[in-house]
């Protein structure tokens, strides 16, 4: 009898350690022309619990090279959809601290004139998104952004790195309020048909 309830209790610590100790999530992506790589570590305590990099081929359909140009119709793009994704952010990094922030990007259009304001442009962008994400989580780092412009060349590559940490509590709570509104919005696309 001892013995099982000393089974019993460990179980008991071991599910309490996992529901309050934080989980730390590394994410890394890694752009270059015809190259994309996302690499996803999940610790908890000293334990590398998940470790997986995938890499995605891509090549422009039109030929046409990526440069700053591309970068910036993508995010008119994501601006788009940014009022459908502004809750699902806000539900989604409210529980979350951020560690560690790094974003660079370097590139170029061919003519140094409109390089130069278009790395301008790129730093307001990549200043208000990373501040609105900064303004929305619990921050606990300062945040790294650098922008090389690349005067003579038509070419873009960008590098970004964050470290989250959360509780798997709260991790779960996240989802289950993004399953409702996802929920909430899929009825309000019904009732509009």
């Amino acid at each position: 009898m001892p013995v099982i309830f000393m089974i019993l209790c460990f179980i008991l610590i071991l599910i309490v350690v996992i529901f309050i100790s934080k989980w730390k999530i590394n994410i890394q992506i890694v752009y270059r022309p015809s190259y994309l790589m996302l690499t996803i570590q999940v610790n908890w305590l000293f334990i590398r619990m998940v470790n997986k990099s995938i890499r995605l081929d891509h090549m422009q359909e039109d030929g046409q090279k990526d440069t700053f140009h591309t970068f910036f119709s993508q995010l008119q793009e994501l601006y788009k959809m940014l009022p459908r994704i502004n809750a699902l952010v806000t539900t989604a990094l409210q529980h979350i601290v951020i560690r560690n922030w790094k974003w660079y990007t370097e590139g170029g259009i061919g003519d140094a004139a409109l390089t130069g304001m278009t790395a301008g442009g790129v730093w307001g962008i990549k200043g208000v998104i990373t501040s609105w994400i900064m303004r929305k989580s619990k921050e606990d780092c300062r945040p790294d952004l650098q922008v090389k412009p690349l005067f003579q060349q038509s070419h873009f590559e960008m590098f970004f790195s964050c470290m989250v940490s959360t509780r798997i509590t709260q991790a779960i709570h996240t989802v289950v309020q993004l399953l409702r509104i996802l929920g909430s919005e899929k009825r309000k696309e019904k009732e509009c048909k």
